[in-house]
């Protein structure tokens, strides 16, 4: 799901000319990427926490 909102906000980007607009999609974009890497890192530790 954060994969379809990294791309939807990465292609406004490009849709929008108003540079405050193009920031937001972009910060979007960054925001999404570190929550989605952040839910990979718990997912791969997840295991050693059952022990």
């Amino acid at each position: 799901m954060l994969d379809e909102v990294i791309g939807h906000a990465r292609e406004d980007i490009g849709k929008v000319t108003e540079p405050k607009a193009q920031a937001l999609f972009e910060t979007t974009a960054e925001v999404c990427t570190g929550l989605k890497t952040a839910y990979e890192h718990y997912e791969q530790d997840e295991p050693a926490r059952q022990r």
